[in-house]
C-alpha cells in the first residue's frame, strides 16, 4: 500500500479576500468543509494544514485543533519551505496538494486522481494541467522524490510561492500525468478568491438546495448548465491569476 498525505495550504492574509478560508459556506467554515470532504477519501492516510507562523493565522490553527487535524506553521511567503516542514514532519510516499479556496473539493475526483497517478507511475498528476473541470475542483498529487528535487532546484520566487510550478513545467525531468474530464466545464468558477466568488458559491449552495458537505462535481455542473448567463457574477475572473501575477512581477 502507498502512504498518501494530503496537505491543505491555508492563510488568512489573502490580498483580495482576507480571511476567506474561515468564511462560512452554509454553516461550516470553508477550511472545515474541505477537511471534512478529504476525510471521505479512503486512500488518504493523513491530512495536514500548512499555514504561516504569523499571529493572523492563529485562528486556522485553533480550528484545526478543534477538528483534530495536524498543523504545520512556517514562512508566509516561502510556501515551498513551509510545505517542506509538513513533508519532514509527516513522511509519505505521495502528497496531495489542496488550496483552502476550493470549498467543493470532490472526494470522488480525488480518488480518481490517485488511481490515475498510481497506475501511471507518474511523478506528478493533476486534473488542472489542461483544465476541463471547473476552477475550484483542482487537485494535484506528486511523489516525495519529485518534491525533494523541487526543493533543491526551485530558486525563483514564484517557484517557491507556487509549490508545484517547477515540477509541471519540467517534463524533461519528471513524468507528468494529466487527468481530464469527459466534458470541458472549465469555464465555470467555484473557487473563492474575491467577494464576488464568495457570493457566487453561497448562492450556489442555496440554489442547489443540498447540505454543502454533500454537494459533488455532478451536482454543481448539472445545476450550472441550466443557469442563465446573468447568474455567473464572477465570470470575469481569470484562472490562476495569482500565479501569472507572481511571474510577471519577478520578470519586471
Amino acid at each position: 500500500m502507498k502512504h498518501i498525505t494530503a496537505i491543505i495550504q491555508a492563510r488568512m492574509s489573502s490580498s483580495r479576500l482576507p480571511g476567506k478560508v474561515l468564511m462560512p459556506l452554509g454553516d461550516v467554515p470553508i477550511l472545515e468543509l474541505i477537511i471534512r470532504r478529504l476525510r471521505l477519501v479512503k486512500r488518504i492516510d493523513t491530512i495536514i494544514v500548512a499555514t504561516s507562523d504569523g499571529a493572523e493565522d492563529d485562528p486556522i490553527a485553533q480550528l484545526c485543533a478543534t477538528l483534530g487535524v495536524a498543523v504545520v506553521r512556517g514562512d508566509l511567503h516561502d510556501v515551498l519551505t513551509r510545505f517542506n516542514l509538513a513533508v519532514e514532519q509527516y513522511p509519505s510516499q505521495h502528497y496531495i496538494r489542496i488550496t483552502a479556496d476550493c470549498p467543493f473539493t470532490d472526494p470522488d475526483l480525488i480518488n480518481n486522481l490517485i488511481d490515475s497517478h498510481l497506475s501511471s507511475n507518474a511523478d506528478y498528476s493533476s486534473n488542472a494541467l489542461h483544465p476541463t473541470y471547473p476552477d475550484g475542483f483542482d487537485a494535484e498529487i506528486f511523489t516525495c522524490h519529485a518534491f525533494n528535487k523541487t526543493l533543491l532546484s526551485a530558486n525563483k520566487q514564484y517557484e517557491r510561492e507556487h509549490v508545484t510550478y517547477f515540477i509541471y513545467t519540467h517534463p524533461d525531468i519528471f513524468v507528468i500525468n494529466s487527468v481530464n474530464g469527459v466534458c470541458d466545464k472549465s469555464s465555470y468558477r467555484v473557487t473563492v478568491d474575491t467577494q464576488e466568488d464568495y457570493i457566487f458559491v453561497n448562492n450556489l449552495v442555496r440554489d442547489i438546495g443540498m447540505n454543502s458537505i454533500d454537494i459533488r462535481f455532478k451536482d454543481v455542473v448539472d445545476f450550472l448548465d441550466s443557469c442563465p448567463v446573468e447568474y455567473f457574477i464572477n465570470s470575469n475572473e481569470i484562472r490562476n491569476s495569482g500565479l501569472q501575477k507572481s511571474i510577471c512581477e519577478e520578470k519586471i
